[in-house]
């Protein structure tokens, strides 16, 4: 897929607990992307792009920073500071 990475949104993180590690740290840092063109088939089976409403699209994210990143975009977004 081919995107371009546009305005940084911002940088979120969550501590979390993985069985195989232990607990960690994981920091996310968000940017708004255009879209271009998909320039490959996806590699696994039963992987697809989905697009959804940016106001539904919290109903398919489980991690709390990265919802809390997309309603920061929709902040900057409803602002027009993008």
């Amino acid at each position: 897929m081919d995107v371009v990475v546009k305005n940084f949104i911002c940088k979120g993180g969550k501590y979390d607990y993985i069985d195989s590690i232990g607990y960690f740290y994981g920091i996310g840092y968000f940017y708004f992307a255009e879209f271009i063109d998909i320039t490959s088939k996806p590699k696994e089976k039963g992987h697809e792009l989905l697009w959804v409403d940016i106001q539904d699209c919290c109903k398919y994210i489980h991690l709390e920073h990265q919802k809390w990143a997309v309603h920061q975009a929709i902040n900057i977004l409803n602002n027009k500071k993008y």
